[in-house]
């Protein structure tokens, strides 16, 4: 099994003064400043060794607080390159170190305030992990705003793709026996006229009742006492949007077009093959703003939980933690969405789902670790 050990090079963090990491140092080990002084020389010094992974993260995390930075490294990969470099060249065997392969479903070790986590992380660790919200807390602030920005774009791709099937379903099931009811009509000097007799009616496949009229003889003025929901004139197109509300369109711009089933199908297989991609910023512009303002009114509600879990921590990390809060409903709602339930019973239901990881993140926030077991290894 590797080994890990904690390294500390006398390093404080920024809004931090040395003799406050001191006084912190010497409150947590349970020892004199004194004896924290000589761990201030500048030179790299072992705070810990022989740790498994999980305990090398949580004693960072606590030698962390007090404002001190540590770094965490393999003992083995230490030793294998001891032989061809100095102390300093071997802190760069780091398992932070660029360019070295990570499981997925493995967090890479803690380096010195940097995230731990990818942005692949959040989609599954934001279901359990607490270790994860501390580090959101901590490291992510203004990145959370780039993973979200991601997770919708993701989230976006499968909307479209699901658009694009659904209507090439439409056109190859649905769509043939509604076209070919189309006669050819023909618009000269924003004047409409077709070759049958009228008023004509184009119908419904399943139901049978008028969905579009064309009437160009007068006989039909409006949409009112028909199940239709347009009407063709002579010289208007008048479009049902509501039962109290139509829309009405002059014809008089029209001087000299033929709208036939060729015409027709033309225009469908252009929309199938842009509708999609047309759609996907419209997508993600509108999801990315829309959760915004959620994530905005969510902190809020944060910050009353941060209030009952006597919690102390800033604005900016509990919007983070909201974010990753967001991302199980987020998912949820882009594959399953309301299938089979009232939409107003499931916007109730993410919501609670929310609020119960927002608590969880703000809680996994609110007791660190329990360290009082480490000892300085001076």
């Amino acid at each position: 099994m590797n080994l890990y050990k904690i390294i500390f090079e006398g390093k404080v963090a920024e809004g931090y003064s040395i003799e406050d990491v001191k006084k912190n140092l010497a409150s947590l080990y349970k020892v004199g400043v004194g004896k924290i002084d000589r761990l201030f020389t500048g030179s790299p010094i072992e705070i810990k060794t022989d740790l498994d992974y999980k305990t090398a993260v949580k004693d960072q995390e606590a030698f962390e607080k007090t404002g001190a930075v540590c770094s965490v490294v393999s003992m083995e990969e230490d030793a294998d390159h001891s032989a061809a470099a100095d102390k300093e060249a071997k802190r760069s065997t780091d398992i932070n170190k660029p360019g070295r392969p990570q499981s997925l479903l493995q967090p890479p070790p803690l380096g010195a305030n940097r995230r731990r986590y990818t942005i692949i992380h959040p989609l599954f660790m934001s279901l359990y992990s607490k270790d994860f919200y501390r580090d959101v807390a901590q490291n992510w602030k203004n990145y959370a705003f780039l993973y979200l920005l991601f997770l919708l774009a993701l989230c976006s791709v499968v909307k479209t793709v699901k658009i694009h099937y659904d209507l090439s379903d439409f056109l190859t099931v649905h769509a043939p026996a509604f076209i070919s009811q189309f006669p050819a009509v023909t618009f000269s000097n924003g004047k409409a006229s077709i070759e049958a007799d009228e008023p004509y009616s184009i119908k419904d496949p399943n139901s049978g009742e008028d969905i579009i009229i064309i009437d160009t003889t007068g006989q039909i003025k409006s949409l009112n006492d028909t199940s239709a929901v347009m009407l063709l004139t002579e010289t208007k197109l008048i479009i049902k949007k509501s039962d109290r509300q139509t829309q009405v369109f002059s014809l008089s711009e029209i001087e000299d077009f033929r709208l036939d089933q060729d015409v027709i199908h033309g225009w469908l297989r252009i929309v199938q093959k842009w509708l999609a991609v047309i759609l996907f910023p419209f997508f993600v512009l509108g999801s990315f703003v829309y959760r915004l303002v959620q994530v905005l009114i969510y902190g809020i509600i944060g910050m009353l939980f941060a209030s009952i879990l006597k919690t102390d921590i800033e604005f900016q990390s509990l919007i983070s933690i909201t974010i990753m809060a967001i991302t199980p409903v987020v998912i949820l709602d882009t594959f399953m969405g309301p299938a089979g339930i009232s939409p107003v019973f499931w916007r109730f239901l993410c919501f609670l789902i929310s609020m119960g990881f927002l608590f969880f993140g703000i809680k996994a926030n609110s007791n660190p670790p329990d360290h009082s077991n480490i000892s300085l290894e001076l």
